[in-house]
């Protein structure tokens, strides 16, 4: 009778970090074009067929073009000229379609300007779902896309029920959802197609009641270290989706089959107390920062109603023994689509990673080809087909980045 062999732990774990260890590991080459102005910080770049760039600011309210060589840069459009009647958006995103088109999302009006060869907005094109503009603004959980077959792909929301409560009750609002559903619709029949369902980051129960000036207060305990899942639509329309609680992808391809890869290697790391005391700290200086931001917006009269009616938001971290023991796989917004058909996931540890970032590279099949380090203080922010890659630094004075267009060396 034959038995099974029982391999020893240790030995699966030499194995998998033999595997990791044999990933080449790539540098970039010297930049052979970089900005000579100062930039504000950005989110991410469109390169066109002509090597010019296209890009919005961070909470921007205006899109930069830059020549091919990037030393070049003007305003491309901004907020003021795009629906006529519609209110300004707090921040401008572009989506992408095949070839060189380009779209301005205009939440605030809930549709579509596409923009012409100049910049100059052009036509109007009508959400297939209005009440999504706001997610189809958003740079976190996935970026929006149009797919080679003209499908619009984004992450969509679920609505929860909204029930009134009785005269004189206080009002407790539905818990956020912990997933998000990802989407494919056509514009012109309007079809939904749900392609998966991901995990969002969760806070605990969210409360909220009336002060007794009529302002409105929401309380939330907030979570700075969770599971989440990230996603990113491929130049070929396939969905990849990288899932946080054990590092394998999701695939759905563009004909609607679905299949799953095994297991990546990744670094585990447990987080020490005095680490999650750090995070902690770190997480509430920079939503008080965000704070202060958003207060700033609604006393500017940007909403109409003025600084009343900015709600009142008390939020509280979660304690250190609430959270987890490793750090998380991914972070949300980690995950990014190449123009080769690749998917770049920064891993949340890394034991590789040398003073920069550390990209893995995955290809179709789940395998990690190889890892891309980046320079120093330097992000990603957009590709180039061939292996190119933009990616921006901080200036040393501290007022805006300079963008780098490099290529793999392999």
């Amino acid at each position: 009778m034959h038995i099974p062999r029982v391999v020893p732990a240790a030995v699966l774990l030499a194995s998998h970090v033999a595997f990791a260890q044999a990933i080449p590991i790539r540098q970039l080459s010297e930049p052979d074009a970089r900005s000579a102005a100062s930039l504000p910080r950005m989110s991410e770049v469109r390169e066109l067929r002509d090597r010019r760039v296209v890009f919005t600011a961070m909470l921007g309210q205006t899109v930069t073009l830059c020549e091919a060589d990037l030393r070049s840069c003007r305003a491309y459009v901004d907020s003021t000229s795009l629906t006529p009647g519609s209110l300004p958006s707090m921040r401008m995103s572009l989506l992408h379609f095949p070839g060189d088109s380009i779209a301005i999302v205009d939440a605030s009006a809930m549709v579509l300007v596409m923009l012409d060869a100049s910049g100059r907005p052009g036509h109007v094109v009508a959400l297939p779902h209005p009440r999504d503009a706001s997610m189809l603004s958003l740079s976190l959980g996935g970026l929006p896309r149009v797919d080679p077959n003209g499908r619009l792909v984004y992450r969509a929301r679920y609505e929860p029920p909204r029930i009134l409560p009785a005269p004189g009750e206080r009002y407790t609002p539905p818990a956020s959802p912990d997933s998000y559903p990802v989407v494919r619709v056509t514009f012109e029949t309007r079809a939904v197609d749900t392609l998966a369902v991901v995990a969002a980051p969760g806070s605990s129960k969210t409360t909220s009641g009336m002060s007794a000036d009529g302002k409105l207060q929401i309380s939330t305990k907030v979570n700075p270290l969770p599971v989440v899942d990230d996603w990113a639509l491929l130049s070929d329309g396939t969905v990849a989706i990288v899932r946080g609680h054990d590092y394998h992808v999701d695939w759905v391809d563009p004909d609607g089959t679905r299949r799953s890869t095994p297991k990546m290697p990744f670094d585990w790391r447990r987080i020490t107390d005095d680490e999650k005391m750090h995070i902690i700290d770190s997480v509430e200086v920079l939503r008080a920062r965000m704070q202060r931001m958003i207060d700033s917006v609604y006393a500017s009269g940007y909403t109409g109603r003025g600084a009343a009616s900015a709600p009142a938001r008390k939020e509280s971290m979660m304690a250190p023994s609430e959270l987890p023991d490793y750090y998380p796989p991914i972070r949300l917004g980690s995950v990014l689509g190449d123009r080769d058909g690749n998917v770049w996931v920064l891993p949340g540890t890394s034991l590789s990673a040398r003073g920069g970032l550390l990209y893995d590279v995955v290809n179709r099949e789940g395998s990690i080809v190889e890892r891309v380090q980046l320079p120093p203080g330097c992000s990603l922010v957009g590709f180039g087909s061939g292996g190119v890659v933009y990616y921006m630094q901080y200036s040393t004075d501290d007022k805006g980045t300079h963008l780098f267009r490099a290529h793999i060396v392999r």
